[in-house]
């Protein structure tokens, strides 16, 4: 969940701000207080949230016991082939087995300075198209031969056909106005080819040029 994500955020954030002021021999009491309340407060939320659903799903299962046909793809793969272990370059790919049929991206804008000793929001902008493909980013099978769409492997090449395009469309966007502490929402729905922007009770007709500009933090795209 988002509060886990924080709270992995803020413990790694603590631990290396705890690192430079041992390094620099200050008081690690005093120089990480702030972090040190903030996270014992996501803490408290994560702690009171997991009471309130004591039958959470557990997912300290073996691999592959809950997984279907279409999760097992590149698992069986993988234990099918064996081989001694050596030290080496990787490289981390993640890609979809299985498209939803509405794709919601949330755009992380909290991060820890550690020059204020407090979570900030990150005002960039981040660029989005009313049109998205899928298909690079996806894993396909051909035969024996597991690829995927955006790999440069050529192993993985091996065999692959050329993938079809998995097109989504921009359904609507949540904008946060504000600081890492509070502010606003902003909503821009798409109806037809309209497009709309919800402010609380407030609601007027906007072009897609504005929509694009705007300083996104969710984005949900449905299957086209």
């Amino acid at each position: 969940t988002e509060l886990q994500e924080e709270e992995m955020l803020l413990g790694g954030a603590l631990e290396s701000t705890e690192k430079r002021i041992r390094a620099k021999g200050g008081n690690i009491e005093a120089g990480s207080k702030g972090l040190r309340e903030e996270l014992k407060k996501v803490q408290e939320r994560v702690t009171r949230l997991k009471k309130m659903d004591p039958d959470g799903e557990d997912d300290s299962s073996t691999p592959g016991a809950e997984m279907d046909a279409d999760d097992m793809l590149l698992y069986d793969d993988m234990e099918s082939k064996s081989s001694s272990l050596k030290r080496g370059y990787a490289r981390k790919c993640l890609f979809l087995t299985r498209c939803p049929s509405v794709l919601c991206l949330h755009i992380q804008r909290r991060y820890y300075d550690p020059h204020t000793d407090r979570m900030e929001k990150c005002m960039q902008f981040v660029r989005f198209e009313e049109y998205l493909d899928l298909s690079p980013y996806c894993a396909y099978s051909s035969g024996d031969t597991l690829w995927a769409a955006g790999s440069s492997n050529p192993r993985l090449q091996a065999g692959r056909v050329k993938a079809e395009e998995i097109l989504y469309r921009l359904a609507s966007v949540i904008e946060h106005r504000g600081n890492a502490f509070g502010g606003h929402y902003i909503c821009y729905r798409r109806f037809g080819s309209s497009w709309f922007r919800c402010s609380d009770n407030r609601i007027s007709a906007i072009p897609w040029s504005t929509v694009k500009k705007c300083q996104a933090y969710m984005l949900f795209y449905e299957a086209h």
